[in-house]
């Protein structure tokens, strides 16, 4: 059975939004005593992604 490329690129983009999550986070940590509203918005950005991932990604559990 051949796999389909296009969930090969799925798949590649899946993980990196889970490898960008935390550094976004991390960001976010790094600026929120200069400029908390930019964490805010790093932050809430990292929940986009999150919840985006959670609804079009199969579950691990």
């Amino acid at each position: 059975m051949d796999i389909d490329p296009r969930d090969a690129y799925i798949a590649d983009l899946q993980a990196a939004i889970q490898r960008t999550i935390p550094v976004i986070a991390f960001a976010a940590g790094r600026v929120v005593v200069d400029d908390p509203g930019h964490a805010g918005r790093l932050l809430a950005a990292a929940d986009d992604l999150r919840n985006t991932l959670d609804r079009t990604a199969p579950s691990s559990t």
